[in-house]
Parts: C-alpha cells; structure tokens; sequence
C-alpha cells in the first residue's frame, strides 16, 4: 500500500477534509478512511479507527486509486469544494477568467435599473441590488473555460473562491445566478440551490430572472440597446431603442421564461413603435379548439371533449408498444383532462349518459397512471445511480429489475384493457354523445365559466392557511385543486383574451413541483415495500437477508428530496395568491 502524503493532490486534501465533516455519517467516514491511508495509517488501524473491516478499508482505497474523487456523491464534492480555490475579490476574479467587462458592465448597468423601476413587483430588499450587480459582472466568468457550458463552468469557478466581501451564502447565490442566467433554470435540481434557506431561494430566483432578461438586452454584445421606459400594468412593458434593440427585445422576451414563473406581470420588451403581444400562435394552437364566449356551454364543452377523445384515441397503437414513455404519459394527461372536462359540464349533459362514460375513463386513468408512475421510479432511479460507481450501481439493480417487472405487467394490463370490449364499448358511447344533439336553451359560455373559474380559485387559495404545516396528503390535494384550475383556463383560453398564458405559468410551475413532490413519495413507498417484501420472502424461506445498504442510501435521498420539496414549494405557491395574479385573473374574466 502506497502511504506516502503525496498521494493526495492539494485540492483531494482539501475536499477530505470537508468531507470528513459531513453531516452524513458513511461520507464523514469514508473521508476518514482516506485521509488516514493517505497518512501512511495501516488498513487494520485505519478499521479500528473507524468501526470498519480492514477488508471494507481496502476496498474503498482501491476504488478511490482508481476514480478519485468520484467514489463521493456529486454533490457532496459541490458542498466540500467550496472555497478550494482560495480568497480573492471579484476584481481579481474578472481579472484572471479574462471576463468581456463592456458586456459584463452593460448587462449590470441593465439590470439595476429594471431592479429600481419594477420594486413594487420584486419586492427585494436594497442589499440584494448588490448582488445583482455582481452576480451580472461574474455571469459569463467561465466563457474562457468552456464556452458552450459557461453557466456550469462559471458556477464552478464562483463556488471554489471565498470572495472578499461577500459570505458564504452570498457566494452560493452568485454561482446559482451564474448558472441559471443562461440555459433553462432547472433550480429543483442543483444541490447548491437546494441548500438555500427559502427566502434565500425565492430572491436568487428572482435576481436570476432580472438578470436574465438583462443578459438578452445585449444579446448583441454592442451595448447599443437602451431602455427608454419601464411601465408596470397589465405587463412589465419595457421600451428598447437602438440599432440591434429588435434583436436583443426578442432575445430578452425568450429568457423572461423564468421571470413569467416567480413573476407577476410577465416581462415584455418592445420597440416603441410595436403593439403590446397576444399570446404566441404556438400557445394557442396548442389548445385550439374554437371556443367562443357567446355560444351555449353544451356546444363549447363537446369541443372540449372532442380535442382530448381525439388525443386519447390518437396515441392508442404507440401506448401498445414496449417502452412508450412519451405516448403513455401523453395519453395520461388527455385522460385527467378528458375527466376534468366531464366533471366541469356534467350538469349540463344527461346524467345517466356522464355515468355510462365516466367509470370506464376512470379505468383507463388508473392503468396508465400505474404505467407512468412507474416510468417516472424508474428515470429517476435510473438517474440516481448515473452518480455512483459500479459497486454501489450493482446494488441498487434489483430494485430496478423489481420496477421493470411490475411496469411490464402494468403495461399488458393496460394493453388488455384497451383491447377488451369495455373499452370499446366506452368509444362508442363517447362517439354517440359527442355526436348528439343538445336541448336547446343552455346557457352561454360568459354565463357559467367565470363563476367557475372563481369557484376553483378559491378552493386553491382555501389551502393558503394550510401551507406552512402541510402534510404530504394535503400538498397532494392542493396538487389536484391547482391542476383543476389550471384545466378550466386551458379549456377557456380561446374565449379570454391575452392574460391566460401568464395566468398558467406560474400554475404549471406549482403543479410540477407538487407532482415531483407526490413522484418522490410514491418512489419512497415503493422502496419501502421493496424492502419488506424482500425481508419478508428471506424470513419465510430461511435464507440470509439481503444486504439493503444500497436500496437504504437511495431511499434516505429520496427522504431528504420529499423534505426539500415539501419546504421549497412555498415559493410558487406565493406567485399565485399575491394581489398581482388576482387583478390579471380577475381581467381574463372579464373580457368574457
């Protein structure tokens, strides 16, 4: 066994320090172990030391020859390198990653002054103008390092200085806002972000989101785009001029996709001689289906239903093959909107005729929603073990050969039953209604859809003295009022005017980040039952009991994400109870 110190480089030192610190104990450990190898420390005392086998030390050493630093969880080496590069001050910084400071001071000098015009709207404290203003300098730190993935090389290059000035916290902000002023934000996922307090998060978003429309001012690089005005009504609408402003407008307005989601009014940027915008033809072709406001609400609802019968019925040969992602989950959300719809309209449709249709629609949902949850289990899993080494990947592949059976057999049951006569027999009675003829004197569109839509806003904001000490059942629950919400605007856009996009982002948001919640638990349920089930089989048999260490350390992250996501989801649910999205809900009512 090599013994000599040398055998860790300055920064492998560095980072087994910290991670012999770790609040997990088998990281702390491990860390442990090496440094006392590197150390010159014989296998045997190091096991004594640490409550191992020499055995287990070995093994560890070996892999650690072999991967380094890679035998730790990414994100336990994020949180340890922290501050490895050493201390330095932002001037420096720029200095040494050679950083265009004309962009860099521009995309600043853009961003402070919507910071000070829109303060109503971002409701952030002065010290956070700072961090803006720094945060837009460092924003393309790493484009000498690696230019297509400057954001991540930027994050990088911030999270390995302590930064005169500023604190540690300070520093994770500035590399979060490095990393998301470029690509789409993917915030759930970074593990510096998730170790943010909530208010902290909430800020970063919002800093991220100003900077970002900023950065695509100057998509140019010519310095020449100026604003001229910023008013705040219905929109964030900010006047550009200059020789490359319609460019840069245009860039600006595709980066404020994260402004639309921890924002309210949206961003718009504009040439003064342009029209305030209608929403995208892409939007509404999406939704398309000619509902207008003065027609009967029979008329407008079979238009509804046609859509989402057609969708159903569209993707039915691609749901038969093996491994169809994309079609089974596809056809699960036409199906969730399909009865969304029914339970909107029922009332205006014969009730024996909603029943016939309405069980059947229910066993369709639930055989393709035991399919997609499992492909969900099995991505995620899949993902999971992508940051292991072999060793701890092996463990987890009965786990995953378990999911890959069980989603097998969900998929024959959900093929048997699109084959079967039931089904049939339910197309057929969906074909016949939508094809009947309505009684006449329903009422109209205007008349019934805006005290619907009021009706599932309130039972989402009745949740708003719930949230902060919500359960899992109850976030659950707030899950599916949200999505009720957001289906009856979907289904109304057309006869609503130019509010409802901005009305569903910030929806789509909270109702991902709820589903991701609700996809966790499920997956921790299931790991748990894994384990039971394997416990259970080893005790009635009279063989050993498995070894559960690497099924245990997955199910201890997928704990440790359903808290993240139970205490992060604060923050989307603010955008939609806050006056701002009441007075724009409250005008796409109107223009009924």
């Amino acid at each position: 066994m090599i013994t000599h110190e040398n055998t860790l480089s300055e920064k492998e030192r560095y980072v087994l320090g910290a991670l012999a610190s770790d609040p997990d104990a088998a990281t702390a450990r491990r860390a442990q172990v090496l440094l006392e190898w590197a150390n010159g420390n014989t296998r045997e005392k190091i096991a004594h030391n640490v409550g191992l086998r020499a055995g287990q030390v070995q093994q560890l050493t070996r892999a650690f020859s072999q991967k380094r630093l890679e035998v730790f969880a990414p994100s336990s080496i994020e949180r340890a390198a922290r501050g490895v590069g050493g201390t330095t001050n932002v001037d420096a910084l720029l200095h040494k990653y050679h950083v265009d400071m004309a962009h860099a001071r521009y995309v600043a000098e853009l961003a402070l002054k919507i910071f000070d015009e829109t303060v109503a709207v971002h409701q952030l404290p002065p010290d956070c103008r700072r961090l803006l203003e720094t945060g837009a300098l460092l924003h393309n730190i790493g484009a000498t390092a690696e230019e297509a993935r400057h954001h991540r090389a930027g994050r990088e290059i911030i999270l390995s200085h302590e930064l005169e000035g500023f604190s540690s916290i300070d520093r994770d902000v500035l590399a979060s806002l490095a990393l998301f002023h470029h690509k789409k934000v993917k915030a759930e996922r970074d593990a510096i972000f998730a170790g943010l307090d909530e208010a902290t998060q909430r800020a970063t978003l919002i800093l991220a989101a100003i900077l970002r429309v900023a950065d695509g001012l100057d998509d140019s690089q010519t310095q020449s785009t100026t604003i001229t005005s910023i008013h705040v009504e219905a929109l964030v609408d900010t006047v550009v001029e200059g020789p490359q402003a319609d460019v840069d407008a245009a860039r600006a307005n595709k980066k404020a996709d994260l402004w639309r989601q921890v924002l309210t009014p949206p961003f718009y940027a504009r040439l003064a001689n342009d029209s305030l915008p209608t929403p995208s033809p892409q939007k509404r072709a999406k939704l398309k289906t000619g509902v207008r406001g003065q027609e009967p609400i029979t008329r407008a609802g079979k238009k509804i239903i046609s859509a989402q019968f057609a969708k159903i019925q569209s993707l039915e040969d691609d749901v038969r093959r093996d491994n169809a992602v994309n079609a089974v989950h596809d056809m699960r959300v036409a199906t969730r909107r399909l009865r969304s719809a029914f339970r909107f309209l029922a009332q205006y449709y014969p009730n024996k005729t909603i029943k016939k249709i309405a069980e059947p629609l229910r066993e369709l949902a639930r055989d393709l929603g035991a399919v997609r949850d499992l492909d969900v289990n099995i991505e995620n899993l899949r993902g999971h073990m992508a940051t292991l080494n072999v060793e701890q990947q092996r463990s987890l592949d009965p786990l995953l050969a378990d999911w890959q059976a069980r989603r097998a057999q969900a998929q024959r049951r959900l093929i048997e039953f699109l084959d079967g006569a039931v089904y049939d027999e339910w197309v057929a009675r969906v074909e016949d209604f939508i094809e009947a003829k309505d009684k006449a004197g329903a009422p109209r569109v205007s008349d019934v859809v805006p005290a619907l839509i009021w009706k599932h806003y309130g039972r989402v904001r009745a949740y708003e003295s719930l949230v902060k000490q919500a359960d899992l059942a109850t976030l659950h629950a707030l899950r599916i009022e949200g999505k009720r919400l957001r289906y009856v605007l979907e289904f109304f856009t057309e006869a609503m005017g130019s509010q409802v996009p901005a009305l569903l982002e910030p929806l789509v948001a909270l109702q991902d980040h709820l589903g991701a919640l609700h996809d966790t638990d499920v997956a921790s349920q299931l790991v748990m039952e894994f384990i039971a089930a394997r416990a259970r089989y080893a005790q009635r048999h009279g063989t050993a009991v498995p070894n559960f260490e690497g099924v245990a350390g997955y199910l201890s992250s997928l704990q440790a994400r359903i808290g993240e996501l139970q205490t992060n989801f604060i923050d989307r649910w603010h955008i939609i109870v806050r006056p701002p999205f009441r007075q724009a809900l409250a005008e796409a009512v109107a223009a009924l």
